[in-house]
């Protein structure tokens, strides 16, 4: 009797501290978990590890990316996947960090927007620096952020019809 009440005990414990150890995410705010998320993404763009950046946008048909760069739209995760093999591909090295990021949310949905600057070098060796605008709407989805659409652009000299690559005032 005694052996099996240890038993049972060491089990319940077991499965507590499993349960604190795998919701380590979910003791954090959601606000906290899209900074993550966001600070990431940046990191796996800077590994030029697509895999990676991947995991942090929703993994079906339903992602729509609107990248400052044609096409006018990228549906799905096969497309936006082939975008981002080609953007790694382009430069190397390249450095990307965020700024100015502001997030608002509730349990469920959230939208984090930000400057984001991009400095490297390109594939023909020339210098490249470029600052732009990113808008990323999240769904949490089974106690998980993931990006469900992303708005990317520059601002755009109307008179030349250029975009400013590098910062506008």
């Amino acid at each position: 009797m005694k052996k099996g009440a240890l038993l049972l005990a060491v089990v319940i414990i077991g499965i507590v501290l499993w349960g604190v150890g795998s919701n380590a995410e979910s003791g954090k705010s959601d606000k906290q978990q899209i900074i993550d998320l966001e600070h990431g993404l940046i990191a796996a763009t800077n590994n030029k590890n697509v895999d990676e950046m991947m995991s942090y946008y929703d993994g079906t048909d339903r992602l729509i990316i609107f990248d400052a760069v044609p096409p006018l739209k990228y549906s799905g995760t096969q497309a936006w996947r082939k975008n981002l093999d080609g953007f790694v591909a382009a430069y190397n090295p390249g450095i990307l960090e965020i700024t100015d990021l502001q997030i608002v949310n509730d349990a469920k949905i959230g939208y984090a927007h930000s400057i984001q600057r991009f400095t490297g070098t390109d594939k023909n060796g020339r210098k490249v620096r470029m600052a732009f605008r990113v808008t990323d709407c999240l769904e949490k989805e089974n106690g998980k952020w993931k990006i469900v659409h992303e708005h990317n652009s520059m601002p755009i000299d109307y008179a030349s019809g250029r975009a400013f690559l590098d910062e506008a005032s």
